[in-house]
């Protein structure tokens, strides 16, 4: 013992494995080398000559989890490392996931996890892993206490044991700082988390004060059983075409084939116990498959423990992990397109975090994929509802790419029934793959089997028997929907949402549009303010934020979109009438509103989820049921619409005081469609459109009798019933296009739960009974003027030509049928729009526009006049 050794006797470095039973083999490894160094140094103490120089095995760092070692000579001095420091003190591993990324030498570091707990010590590797990320040289030394030393060995950091007693620590920490030539150390703080920077010397000095024994660990999560597949199953006959299923060697581009895609979002606990189960799974197919798991959450720990725990894989290009922030709260649509530019493989397929996938399943969808190229669809499902099939589909990248999911979908419901519907609608030659021919997404469900029906889809249909395969951690049984009533009205609107989306039949969109609005209705109904918010507006904390205006406040709700050259003179007009806050829902603007109206009391908010047609209306009743108390009086209009007080009110809170103390909930409205008075205002409003308020300064006046045919038109009598004559007299766009329009508005109403508005603010409906409005709200005054410059769209090249393109590109989707009808036919290249208007009688718009032309009392006031 007192001369050289012949070689060092080094245990090899040893990388740990995935499982826990290797981690507590180098746990127990660790500690018997440490309790020998000291035997060995005690021994050496007591046998060296008085006067010799005592030598101490120098070993590298525990668990040969360092820097991967310098040369060693074959024969070495033992160094007495508690009498004189090293030649050169070792250098610290960066951590597994930052071999190659650090720069050479860096700076050690010692990492404080003395007196911690087991969740504590967790933490704080996290964090010291995300503070390398932004400090690239350090390299920590984990200081412990504890003998559950896996996560830090997991993380490929250089470990030092002290054990739990604290008696010689003070010694050892020594010892340990000229070991790797540490001089600074990092202690996390207690409770708040982060690091407070200190010295070696004041982390000796803390050194002998006792610490609390940490607590003991948990168990180690188990790992769920693997699935027994005895025989491969082949894919039965495609329309009666038999084939052999083959395995191809490689992807035609040298990449994956097929694509396995998990979106994650507060869903931790079940990836961590399904990853490693498919990763072993689908092993033998090598590089032809991988996983893409995307976390739109902060889940921290989870996404290090997949990079630590299935680094092999990532290292093989087998996983792949990516963050993303595009999501405040999760969205089916939105997570699962998130994957559009990542995946590589031919091939994409949807699972989420609790689903397990065998090779029996992966063998039949590149079966399906060798034999149907890129034209197909693989529905998963079982034929079984809430067993967690149904949201599992396969389908070539480039569909999956072109296609995607339908984002304007509420967060839950439907979204796959939907792509799969698109595609089918998007390509007629892509196959249909079901499990069932008996039970499958179109014979269970009546509506889906009417759309295809109606819509005359003639893709081929594809019968392949169902594979072994493993259940979900989490189904939720058959009833889950019908026993959720928000489910089932999302699921409502989801479904017409997607069949009006890919419909091409008019006389089917009454119907679905109905379906629509019954849906949104009971989503208003049965979502507080808050989960309305959340579900439907982008950045929803800002709006939660918002104080609640006070109750006798009128409030201003509207739904805008690329209004620029209205919203100015809009906000001036309704503040000059005393209206406190006006809260806008910008229906994608371009450019976004945000930013371009600051004003003091305008809210704008981005709706995530629905459309113009089919959820203005939620998305305004969203805003009401949070910001408004019951009973308070709101204004509903659109841009274009400027409401006028009635001679003698001061605005619209006198206004809404005087109706409330009559006991009326709401104020009739009557549109007045403004015109110039000659062709030379026109060039004005071409030369400044937002002029539009002192050239568009007159109105339309018809005096003689109403034609039979406009009197019997069922938007007349509804709106109007035996006051149809008012309506004849104004009706601009009649006279000149022939377009039936309806010019009632109710734009002043005091708000109460279960209060829903009509698609254009033509009507009100009450989800208690209350039937709606009718035609008798004639028969009550005041009648509000609303001043209209809808026309003005018309009236000029540019505005005329931008409300065509968006006719045309957005018309079905955006508007009731009617009035798409009603736009292209004023639109039509013959339309001669300027020459009509400007060929109508009118009268100028005096601000006792209703007196004037109030024909309510029998015969026309301005006639006789």
């Amino acid at each position: 013992m007192s001369g050289p050794t012949s070689r060092d006797q080094r245990p090899k470095p040893v990388r740990p494995t995935d499982g826990d039973d290797r981690v507590e083999r180098l746990a127990r490894r660790i500690e018997r080398q440490h309790h020998l160094i000291s035997r060995l140094a005690a021994m050496l103490e007591q046998q060296a000559p008085e006067g010799a120089k005592p030598r101490v095995v120098v070993l590298p760092p525990f668990a040969g989890l360092s820097a991967p070692p310098r040369a060693q000579p074959e024969s070495r001095l033992l160094i007495d490392w508690g009498r004189q420091p090293p030649p050169a003190p070792l250098s610290p591993a960066p951590g597994l996931d930052s071999f190659g990324l650090l720069p050479r030498g860096g700076r050690a570091v010692a990492l404080s996890l003395l007196g911690l707990g087991q969740a504590e010590r967790k933490a704080a590797l996290g964090e010291m892993a995300a503070r390398q990320r932004t400090d690239p040289g350090l390299r920590p030394v984990i200081l412990t206490d504890s003998p559950a030393l896996g996560p830090a060995l997991e993380r490929g950091y250089a470990v030092e044991y002290l054990g739990d007693e604290t008696a010689d620590r003070h010694r050892r920490i020594e010892q340990i700082a000229r070991k790797w030539g540490l001089s600074t150390a990092l202690v996390r703080r207690a409770g708040t988390g982060g690091f407070a920077e200190t010295t070696i010397e004041e982390l000796l000095g803390q050194a002998t004060t006792t610490a609390a024994p940490p607590a003991p660990d948990p168990e180690p999560l188990p790992r769920p059983a693997p699935v027994a597949i005895r025989r491969r199953e082949p894919v039965a006959q495609f329309q009666k075409r038999s084939y052999r299923p083959t395995r191809p060697s490689a992807s035609p581009d040298g990449g994956p084939l097929l694509s396995y895609c998990i979106p994650v979002m507060d869903r931790g606990a079940d990836l961590r116990a399904t990853l490693g189960a498919n990763l072993r799974e689908q092993a033998g197919f090598g590089s032809l498959v991988e996983f893409i798991v995307v976390f739109f959450d902060r889940d921290v720990e989870t996404q290090d423990w997949v990079r630590h725990r299935h680094r092999r894989e990532i290292a093989k290009g087998r996983l792949r992990v990516a963050v993303s922030e595009a999501l405040d709260s999760w969205h089916f649509a939105k997570a699962k397109n998130a994957f559009r530019p990542l995946v590589r493989g031919r091939i994409y397929s949807s699972l989420d975090a609790d689903n397990f996938v065998t090779s029996a399943e992966t063998q039949q969808v590149i079966d399906v994929h060798a034999v149907h190229g890129e034209h197909f669809v693989f529905h998963h499902f079982s034929g079984t509802w809430g067993d967690g099939t149904s949201g599992r589909i396969s389908l070539p990248a480039s569909l999956y790419r072109e296609v995607g999911y339908n984002e304007s979908l509420l967060p839950r419901q439907f979204d796959e029934i939907d792509l799969i519907l698109s595609v089918l609608r998007k390509d007629p030659r892509a196959a249909l793959i079901c499990h069932s021919v008996e039970r499958n997404l179109i014979t269970l469900s009546d509506r889906t089997r009417a759309f295809v029906s109606r819509e005359g889809l003639r893709n081929p249909f594809v019968h392949t028997p169902p594979v072994p395969r493993r259940a979900p951690l989490n189904p939720r049984g058959a009833e889950y929907v019908r026993q959720d009533a928000v489910l089932a009205a999302m699921t409502d609107f989801n479904q017409a949402l997607s069949f009006l989306s890919n419909s091409s039949s008019t006389q089917a969109r009454d119907r679905l549009v109905a379906l629509a609005y019954g849906a949104r209705q009971r989503l208003a109904d049965l979502m507080t303010g808050e989960a309305l918010v959340r579900t439907l507006f982008e950045e929803p904390e800002a709006t939660l934020a918002l104080a609640r205006p006070d109750p006798a406040e009128v409030c201003l709700f509207a739904c805008v979109r690329n209004d620029w050259t209205f919203l100015p003179k809009f906000v001036e007009h309704y503040r000059r009438r005393g209206v406190a806050r006006i809260f806008l829902v910008d229906d994608r603007s371009d450019p976004p509103l945000a930013g371009r109206l600051e004003e003091p009391g305008v809210h704008v908010v981005v709706p995530k989820a629905g459309t113009f047609l089919t959820a203005k209306g939620l998305w305004l009743e969203a805003l009401m049921k949070t910001v408004l108390a019951p009973g308070q009086w709101a204004l509903t209009v659109d841009a274009d619409e400027f409401v006028d007080t009635p001679a003698g009110t001061t605005g619209f809170p006198t206004l809404a005081a005087r109706a409330e103390a009559q006991g009326r909930s709401w104020i009739a409205g009557l549109l007045v469609d403004m015109l110039p008075g000659s062709a030379e205002d026109l060039l004005e409003l071409d030369r400044d459109p937002t002029a539009f308020d002192r050239v568009l300064t007159r109105c339309c006046h018809v005096p003689r009798a109403s034609d039979a045919d406009y009197l019997a038109h069922s938007s007349i009598r509804w709106g109007f019933g035996r006051q149809a004559q008012l309506s004849w007299t104004i009706d601009a766009r009649f006279h000149a296009f022939g377009t039936f329009d309806s010019l009632r508005k109710i734009p002043l109403l005091r708000y109460r739960p279960g209060l829903h508005l009509n698609q254009g603010f033509h009507d009100l409906h009450f989800s208690d009974g209350t039937p709606p409005l009718g035609p008798h709200v004639w028969d009550e005054d005041p009648v509000l003027a609303i001043r209209h410059y809808k026309l003005e769209k018309l009236l000029t090249a540019a505005a005329r030509d931008q409300l065509a393109h968006q006719v045309r590109a957005t018309g079905a989707l955006q508007y009731h049928w009617r009035t798409a009808a009603n736009l292209q036919r004023i639109l039509g290249e013959d339309a001669q729009q300027a020459e009509r208007l400007l060929g109508l009688p009118t009268l100028p718009y005096p601000d006792g526009v209703l007196r004037a032309l109030d024909l309510r009392d029998g015969g026309p006031a301005a006639a006789r006049a």
